[in-house]
């Protein structure tokens, strides 16, 4: 969804967003790959049905619609993040998961924050924040969801 919002979306600062969702989240996945590796498991390549579907109405979707829906779309999958992260970080669940949990999660909480900060529908620039913009640096990973989703 983030590679769709990045491409078809309108707004300049909910493409960065997107961007860095790309970057962010692709590292966080290839690290959970690497982790469920060393076990012998497999992490789903597929979305799950709710993100499929969400996807799918996405793609129907062009400028403004996108940078709405999606940014909607981000809010909620952030905020599930961020509680199955603290979850699960804080579990006595395998030690090298829930560490990962634990690195991950400020980043996650970041990026919920910062779509918190924009405001889709309103003229370029006049719903970001100084911290919104300056959350397109983190360089730690994050990850949406239980389950990674191809951004």
């Amino acid at each position: 969804s983030s590679e769709l919002a990045e491409d078809k979306g309108q707004s300049a600062e909910i493409k960065s967003f997107a961007k860095m969702m790309v970057r962010d989240h692709g590292k966080a996945n290839k690290e959970l790959e690497a982790l469920a590796e060393k076990r012998g498991a497999k992490v789903p390549g597929e979305l799950d049905a709710k993100h499929a579907a969400d996807l799918k109405k996405l793609q129907g979707l062009e400028g403004a619609a996108v940078d709405k829906e999606y940014i909607q779309a981000q809010r909620a999958a952030h905020k599930e993040a961020v509680g199955l992260f603290q979850s699960y970080s804080g579990s006595n669940g395998d030690p090298e998961l829930t560490a990962w949990a634990g690195k991950t999660l400020p980043t996650l909480k970041t990026h919920q924050s910062h779509a918190q900060t924009l405001n889709p529908g309103m003229a370029e620039g006049a719903g970001s924040s100084s911290m919104g913009r300056a959350a397109t640096g983190a360089e730690e990973p994050a990850k949406q969801s239980k389950q990674p989703a191809k951004q």
